[in-house]
C-alpha cells in the first residue's frame, strides 16, 4: 500500500483581533481551538440554554473546541457553540452554547491571537513558542504556565499554512468568565501575616489582592498600602476615587477571596443607657432648698423674738 497523507493542511483561517464575524466565518468552515475560564460553579453544573454568567475576565483555565454557530431568535440569544471535554453526561450531551457578542475589548469576552507553531514532519525545525504569562488585562500573550491558568488542550494550533515559511498565529476565542466560588479563600489572620514591603497584601471589596509589586509605583507611596494591610481595605480604596483604568489592573493582583465571617463586624457605637434624672432628688437640688428656706427661717425666727421682746416689755 502507498504511503498517504492521513491529514493535509490546504489553507488557513484569519481571525483579527474582535472580529466577530471573521469568527464565524472561520466557524462555518472548520472547529477552532478557544480557551475558556471553567472555573465558576455556574459553568460546572451547567445543563443547558444559553450561558453567560456575569462580567468577564482573563483567568483561561480550560481548553475546549467551538465547532459552529447559532441564534435563539434575538440578539441577546446568540451563541457559540462549544465542544466541552467532560463527557456527553455534561451540559447538552457535551456541548455548552455561550453566548456571544457580549464585548469588544481584546481579553475581555473578545477574540486573541496567539503565537503557533508551523506543522512539519521535522519537528527540530518546527517553532515553538515559549510559553509565557499573561501579559497584562488587555491580551493574552502566550499559553498561561500557571497550573491555575494551564492549557489543558496543549498548544493552541489551529490552522496553518504549508506553503508559508515563518509561523501563523492560530485562532483564540476568549470566552473567560470571573472566578466564583471556585477561588481560594483565605482568613483574615492568614491575610494580616503579608504586611511588610516585601510582602503586603490587601483586602479590597472581598477580595484579596498581592500588591507587593505595586508598591513602588503607587502614585501615593508604599506607606499608603501598608497603612491598609490587616483589615479590611474597601473604605480606604473607595474614600481615594480610583479610575476604572486602576480598578481594571487590580485583576493582575488577585489571589483569592476573604472569608468574610472572620472580619469582625463594624458595630455602631451605643452609648450606655444612663439612668432617668430626677433633679428633685439630687444633691444640688437640697442645697438650692436649703438656700432658700434657711433665710426665711431666720427671718421668722427675728419676727418671732421680736415680738416676744415687745410683749415683755408692755
Amino acid at each position: 500500500m502507498d504511503d498517504a497523507d492521513v491529514v493535509t493542511i490546504s489553507g488557513y483561517e484569519d481571525v483579527p483581533r474582535n472580529n466577530e464575524q471573521a469568527l464565524l466565518k472561520a466557524l462555518a468552515h472548520q472547529p477552532l481551538s478557544v480557551a475558556i475560564d471553567a472555573s465558576a460553579w455556574t459553568f460546572q453544573f451547567y445543563s443547558g440554554g444559553v450561558f453567560f454568567d456575569g462580567p468577564c475576565g482573563t483567568r483561561l483555565d480550560h481548553g475546549v473546541t467551538a465547532v459552529g454557530y447559532g441564534t435563539g431568535g434575538s440578539k441577546s440569544h446568540d451563541y457559540i457553540t462549544v465542544k466541552n471535554s467532560w463527557g456527553s453526561q455534561w451540559g447538552e450531551k457535551g456541548y455548552i452554547r455561550m453566548r456571544r457578542g457580549t464585548g469588544n475589548r481584546a481579553g475581555l469576552c473578545g477574540i486573541n491571537k496567539m503565537h503557533g507553531l508551523l506543522p512539519n514532519q521535522d519537528l527540530t525545525r518546527s517553532f515553538f513558542p515559549k510559553c509565557g504569562k499573561l501579559m497584562n488585562w488587555w491580551g493574552l500573550a502566550y499559553p498561561p504556565t500557571k497550573p491555575k491558568l494551564t492549557m489543558t488542550s496543549g498548544p493552541c494550533l489551529t490552522y496553518s499554512s504549508p506553503q508559508s515559511s515563518r509561523p501563523l498565529a492560530p485562532l483564540l476565542l476568549c470566552f473567560s468568565w470571573r472566578k466564583t466560588k471556585m477561588s481560594k479563600v483565605f482568613s483574615l489572620e492568614e491575610v494580616a501575616k503579608h504586611n511588610s514591603k516585601d510582602d503586603c497584601w490587601l483586602i479590597i471589596g472581598g477580595k484579596v489582592y498581592n500588591v507587593t509589586k505595586f508598591l513602588e509605583d503607587h502614585p501615593g507611596g508604599d506607606d499608603v498600602l501598608l497603612s491598609s494591610t490587616a483589615k479590611d481595605a474597601t473604605d480606604d480604596f473607595e474614600d481615594v476615587g480610583h479610575s476604572t483604568t486602576a480598578r481594571a489592573m487590580m485583576d493582575e493582583y488577585y489571589v483569592g477571596d476573604i472569608d468574610a465571617t472572620t472580619i469582625p463586624m463594624k458595630v455602631k457605637y451605643t452609648p450606655p443607657k444612663q439612668p432617668h434624672y430626677n433633679q428633685d432628688k439630687t444633691p444640688e437640688f437640697v442645697i438650692k432648698i436649703l438656700q432658700f428656706l434657711i433665710p426665711l427661717a431666720i427671718l421668722g425666727l427675728a419676727v418671732v423674738v421680736r415680738i416676744y421682746t415687745k410683749s415683755e416689755s408692755a
